[in-house]
């Protein structure tokens, strides 16, 4: 059994999906080298995009379990599960952003300066995502469509590179000022058990967030970093076990 059906699975018999999210990184199922950072990036593996690299959403989830103030209002986007592991990974491995897709790195397709470090970028991308608006699902059968002209292999390119040049846009959205912002609230959420939703929810609305934009939402942005701090735990080796990670997960988001 694959780790994608192993999660699956787990997901099919979990209560709830925030549940699902905790027990996947304890579960005895899933394969890995025995360590923390191993079980995390078995997890990123299987649950990766097909279209775009370091997304997160390979795996269908929503939002069910977790706390009111992580919901997303956008029904077409209430993946919550994926939205999260998508901050933990590039907060646990920036340099995701600088492998090479299609031709070129995830930097250039983003048009991301040569002067902003990996972090930056992967920051940026996090933020980005709640100011301006996700592509409709038509953005990728477009392309698709356009890349069929060219074959099977130019519909498997046509509709990432479409979802990659609408997330440039988003990218785009995101400030050094909202970079700012969101390490601050980051650090704000402090090293208690809860963490400090209140301290980091009222640093993070320093970030313009316009809740009408097709899958905006200040929900998300706080998931963001949420996840962004639990990457950085896992980086720094404060996640000593998978237990830990898991306990973290129901302490913090259920």
């Amino acid at each position: 059994m694959s780790n994608k059906q192993a999660i699956e699975r787990i997901r099919d018999a979990a209560r709830n999906d925030a549940e699902a999210l905790a027990q996947i990184f304890e579960a005895t199922t899933i394969s890995d080298d025995g360590t923390p950072r191993g079980r995390l990036n078995a997890i990123l593996a299987a649950t990766e995009s097909s279209i775009v690299p370091g997304l997160q959403t390979g795996i269908t989830f929503h939002d069910i379990g977790f706390r009111r103030e992580f919901k997303d209002p956008w029904p077409h986007s209430d993946n919550q599960v994926g939205h999260f592991l998508t901050a933990v990974g590039l907060s646990f491995n920036p340099s995701k952003v600088a492998e090479s897709f299609l031709g070129r790195t995830l930097r250039d397709w983003l048009g991301a300066d040569a002067g902003l470090t990996d972090e930056e970028v992967a920051i940026r991308l996090c933020v980005g995502h709640e100011k301006a608006p996700d592509p409709g699902i038509g953005t990728a059968l477009g392309g698709a469509s356009v890349g069929a002209l060219g074959g099977a292999v130019g519909a498997a390119i046509g509709a990432p590179t479409a979802v990659l040049l609408a997330f440039r846009t988003q990218f785009a959205a995101a400030t050094a000022a909202d970079v700012t912002v969101f390490r601050s609230a980051e650090s704000n959420l402090g090293s208690a058990t809860p963490l400090d939703i209140a301290a980091a929810s009222a640093t993070l609305r320093g970030i313009a967030v316009t809740p009408t934009n097709r899958g905006n939402s200040f929900e998300d942005l706080l998931l963001s970093n949420y996840g962004w701090r639990l990457g950085q735990m896992f980086s720094d080796g404060r996640i000593t076990a998978r237990s830990v990670a898991a306990a973290w997960v129901r302490a913090n988001l259920k």
